[in-house]
Formats: C-alpha cells, structure tokens, sequence
C-alpha cells in the first residue's frame, strides 16, 4: 500500500519541460522526509539504459528565461515600478545564479551523466535516479537546504536501496539543477505577475489621462477585455490597489471584474488574499533558493559523501583505512567504482570482498603487510587477479594501454619509430614521384628524420601523459603531526665555505622548522669543510665554532633539543689529490645512515668533546639540498607517504 502511494504521489509531479508549477509540496518534518526516504526507494524502478533524458539543455532554457525575468525586473525597478519581495531577491542576487549554473556546466560532463543509473519508469523515467531523490527533498522542504535533512534523507533511502559512489557525488549538482528549476519557475510567475500589474497601471493611468482631458465629474469608465488567463489576478489585483487612490473624478466600472470573479467562484477579497498569499509564498521560495545555493557552495561535499556512503563505511572496517587521507580513500573508492561498471557486482558487493579478503590474510598470518591492505587488491599489485575472481571485463582502451605498459620499453621506441616512417612518408612519396634521383633522396631522408623524430617523440609524450595522468600516492594522514615511532631528521648536506653562509643556513634551518613544527621532527646540517691541500686549514675551527653556537642559541630559542649540526673531518683523497668529506654528498647521508644505526667509526667530529650520536628511534630522513625550501606541512606529507603500507619497502630474505 505504501509503496502504490508513493507511485500515486509522483504522478503528481510535474514534468521539467512541462507546467510551469514551483517544485513545492507539503513541508516534511524530518521524522516524516525519512519515512518519504523509504517509500521513494521501494517505488523506484531502475533501468540498465546509459542513455536518458538530457539536463543541460533544459538548464541553459533556465539561464535563458532566468536572465529574461532578471534583465525585466531590472527594467521594472529602473522605471520606478513596484516589484515583489522575490523580484528583488531575484535582482540583488543574479550574480549567485550565473555562477550555479556555470558551474553545472562545468562539473556534469557528458561520460559522467551516463554512469548514473535512470528511472525505469514514472513521469521522470529516463531522468538519473538521484534527480527523482533530489526532486523530493527540494518539493518537501521548499528549497531549503539544510545538512541533517539531506543526510538523514539519504540515510533512510539507503536502508532500503544503496545508491552508487557516483550518485552521492552527484547529489549537490542536482540540487543545483533543482533549484535553477524551481527559480525558473518562480522567475515566470514574477514576470507575469509584473506584467499584469503593468497592464493594470497602463490602463488606470490611460482613464485618468482621459478623464483630465474631457473633464466630467463622476464620468464612468468600462475597462474593457481581460488579459491572458495568467496575468488577470496580478491585474485584477493591481487595479483593485489603484482604486484606492485618489482620482480626478473618474468613476472606474468593476463589472468586468466581478463577472471573472463570478466565475471564478470566488469575491474580490479572496482574489486579494489569494495575490497576496502567492507573492509571500514565493518570496519564501526564492529566498530559499537562493540561501541553498549560498550553503551548496561553501557545503563540504567530501565529508558528506564519506559520511553517507555504505561503501566507505565498508571500508571503515579495516582500521588503516580511516588512517589515510581523503585523495587516498577516494582512489580506493574510484577503483572500486570501475570494477563495479565492468562486472556483475555491486559496489558494495565488492566492498565487502575486499574486507573479506584482508580479514582472511590476517587470520592467516601472512607476513607480507600490503596483503593485509585493501588497497593491494584495489590499486596495487593485486589488482589484477582480484579483477579475474570478479569476471572484470576491461575496456578496449584499458586493454591496450595495459599492453603498452606491460612492454613499455619495446612498445615506446616502436612507436616513435612508426611515427617517424610516417611522418617521413609523405615528403620522400612526393619526392619520388616527381623523379627525385637516390643520392638526392637519401640526402632528403638523412636531414628529415630528425625533425621528424623530434615530433615524433614529442607527440608520443603527449599521448602518454594523456593516458597516463599523474596519480596520487597513496598515504597516511598524519592529522596530528609525525608520531613518535616515525620520527624523522630533516637533513642539509652542505659545505662550510664562509661565517655568513654558515649563519644562512642555520636561518634556514629554522625557517624549515617554523613551516614543519611537528613535535618527532629534527633538522640537521650535515656539513664538511671545502676542499684543501692539507688536512686542517686556519678558519676551520672558527666556521665549525659559529654553527655549533648557532644551532645551540635554536634549541635554547625553542626549548629543546630540535636541532643538530654533524660535522665531518677531512680524509685524504689519492684520487682528487686533497683533503676532503668521504664521497661529498652521498658519503655524508652514507654515512649519517650508519650513524643512525649505531655506528661508532663515521668521520664525523665530536661536538663539546662528545661523540657524534644521534637521537633513537629515527626512523625516516628526508634529505634536502641547500637552497631547497620546505612548504608547511610538507614534512607529514612526505613521511605520510612513506609510512604507507603499498609504499613501505619489502626485504628480500636471501638477497
């Protein structure tokens, strides 16, 4: 019964290209939306069909008459015409409108409209299901947007019937092409209200013309043909208004008037509160609208889509999942929603068997740790054999760039050489054919090839990029900073040359700290003397003296132990024939490395008479050159990165 009702109820609703009539029906407590939630979902019928009832060309008709009913209004008021309350919301907030429906255009391309499961059945049958959802929130809450509605809406739609990861996304663009729906519809009964109304002050002002001219007292007036059916009220309305004012002694007959009202069924009063009943009605509902379209924009849709969605809530099963940040969960998201597109299964069906998977490589106690993460078998090394356990059909243009890359090499430097016959083709034919000589072609050939594999490449490498975007690497959000068992050194490998360029990288140094001040990160120069003839040289020691005195007066600055210098001696070098660092730059993060781990036989120097050491338990050393800045938060990025499971690095137990 119920869910015959819900039926009953949509038959009610209007279609988009049809009447005219505002998307509002009985307002909805939220008890009572949920309950409607339920009911929508058991009534609507979903069809295989990728093809469907367009939207954007019904939303520019709505820019179109949008900006119709703005540029009339905006005559009305510069002519000094009344106009309504919501003419003027419509007038002062026209800028909010354009950019709505800029952005329509913009965030629903064609490839991603297709995806969306349609409606079966019904008046908006052909229309994606998420359009039938999102109508019914905008009719039963007039408009208005508020978050613990549309998620509890959602919510209950969901217990009966899941909607995809691709509907969720879509709700907010169809919410804006909802409401660009229903101020279209508002907009053209404010322009025919408006132009009731001035047909009302024409034709008073025409009897008062006319009754100044002709000058008779209590002369008597007909008013003549009603207008169109859609404007009489706002006129009838209008010249009931006029009537009240003072008039050169002109006697205005209403048999018109009344003969309408008589047909009507109803008297002048309720035809005036009817006026008035409509214009407060739909200034609440543009100024709905509009606050909606405000609140849609500032919104935070990726929270909502996480919250909402059984598949993310699938995955919150496994504990690093909520670990990661949000571009990493949403990669995982997406591969799932591709294998969903070319299989039999659902997405949540594929949700669940993943964490099936992972909880079964747990329990069996399996070493290798990217076994035991979702993502292996959703962007990783797995994902090919969990793409045959789900009968995965890849496209044809997925087929082929997996052979390509399969054999890159062969594949790469075939092709530029493909491209460069081809693009050779076409001059040594036109050569040949107008009796070019050998030599002279062979010539021809030897000086074309070069540009033409110049092009070659460089069209290869676009095509490349084209089918090989940059990907995001998967990694842990480290909300509150590095934690103590993935402490990190921020390392400088540098050269003492000068006292000021000791000082500036100090300075630097802090600069890096005050963009990355995570409590388990320490920064460090790791520093030798330049090259010399001779094992010591006379401003050593004062170079070395003014770093340690500087990085001292940090930690006292800051109250801890944050920052280090570790300065290394020279050694000779028979094959440079000097005194230098072992191996420059690679020998002192080599070197470091060792040092971390323990070593006692580094050539780096003692500092105030103690042994070089470092704090324990680092785990991460992320090296940067001299003039290399350091964004904010860059540091809990990077280590995020690494720390992530498909990134850590796997050891070999033999080799």
């Amino acid at each position: 019964m119920a869910k015959r009702r819900e039926q009953r109820r949509h038959s009610r609703v209007d279609h988009p290209g049809g009447e005219e009539t505002p998307i509002r029906f009985e307002l909805f407590s939220i008890e009572r939306l949920a309950q409607h939630a339920v009911s929508l979902a058991q009534a609507q019928k979903v069809t295989d069909r990728k093809d469907g009832q367009k939207l954007i060309p019904r939303v520019s008709e709505n820019a179109r008459v949008l900006l119709a009913a703005y540029q009339a209004v905006a005559k009305a008021a510069h002519e000094q015409h009344a106009i309504t309350p919501a003419a003027e919301w419509l007038l002062d907030n026209f800028h909010v409108i354009d950019e709505q429906v800029s952005n329509i255009v913009v965030d629903l391309p064609e490839s991603y409209y297709l995806e969306l499961p349609k409606l079966a059945d019904g008046v908006l049958a052909g229309y994606p299901r998420v359009y039938g959802i999102a109508w019914a929130l905008v009719a039963h809450t007039d408009s208005r947007f508020a978050t613990e509605l549309l998620t509890h809406f959602v919510r209950a739609y969901q217990s009966i019937e899941p909607l995809t990861i691709g509907e969720l996304w879509a709700i907010p663009i169809t919410l804006r092409i909802l409401l660009i729906e229903n101020l279209r519809r508002l907009a053209v009964r404010i322009m025919r209200s408006q132009a009731g109304r001035l047909l009302a002050d024409e034709f008073v002002d025409n009897i008062e013309h006319i009754s100044a001219q002709i000058d008779k007292s209590e002369q008597s007036f007909s008013a003549g043909i009603l207008p169109a059916a859609p404007l009489r009220q706002a006129y009838a309305v209008q010249i009931l208004q006029r009537l009240h004012d003072p008039h050169p002694g002109a006697t205005l007959s209403l048999d018109f008037l009344n003969d309408w009202l008589n047909e009507q069924g109803v008297s002048i009063d309720e035809i005036v509160q009817r006026e008035h009943a409509t214009q407060i009605a739909g200034n609440l509902t543009v100024r709905n609208i509009i606050t909606s379209m405000r609140a849609i924009s500032v919104f935070d849709w990726s929270q909502f889509v996480e919250d909402v969605s059984l598949v993310d809530q699938c995955l919150r099963a496994h504990e690093g999942y909520t670990a990661m940040d949000f571009l990493t969960r949403d990669r995982y998201r997406h591969a799932i929603e591709d294998l969903a597109r070319r299989s039999t299964y659902s997405e949540l069906e594929i949700a669940h068997r993943v964490i099936d998977k992972v909880h079964v490589i747990s329990e069996q106690s399996i070493t290798n740790e990217r076994q035991q993460e979702p993502g292996h078998y959703l962007i990783g090394e797995g994902r090919y054999a969990f793409e045959r356990e789900l009968k995965f059909q890849p496209s044809f243009k997925q087929r082929l760039l997996r052979t390509y890359v399969a054999h890159a090499g062969l594949a790469y430097v075939g092709s530029i050489g493909l491209l460069t016959l081809l693009l050779l083709a076409l001059p040594l034919s036109v050569s040949l054919a107008v009796g070019i000589s050998d030599f002279h072609l062979f010539l021809l050939a030897l000086f074309v090839v070069f540009p033409a594999s110049d092009i070659a490449v460089g069209v290869m490498n676009r095509f490349i990029i084209g089918g090989l975007p940059p990907r995001h690497i998967p990694r842990l959000e480290l909300k509150d900073g590095v934690p103590e068992t993935l402490s990190t050194f921020v390392v400088v490998p540098t050269l003492f040359v000068n006292i000021i360029g000791v000082k500036e990288q100090v300075e630097q140094m802090e600069i890096r700290y005050l963009a990355n001040p995570d409590s388990h990160v320490r920064f460090a120069l790791l520093s030798d003397w330049t090259d010399a003839e001779q094992e010591k040289m006379p401003n050593d020691d004062k170079l070395l003296s003014t770093a340690i005195a500087a990085v001292s007066a940090l930690n006292a600055k800051y109250a801890e132990q944050r920052f280090f210098v570790f300065h290394r001696k020279r050694l000779w070098n028979p094959g440079e024939g000097k005194w230098m660092g072992w191996e420059r730059k690679r020998g002192k993060l080599h070197e470091f490395n060792r040092l971390l781990r323990g070593a006692t036989d580094t050539s780096f120097l003692p500092v105030d008479g103690k042994p070089a050491v470092t704090p324990s338990g680092v785990c991460y050393v992320i090296t940067l050159d001299a003039g290399t800045k350091l964004p904010m938060g860059v540091v809990s990025q990077l280590v995020g990165v690494a720390a992530h499971p498909l990134n850590r690095p796997v050891f070999d137990p033999d080799t």
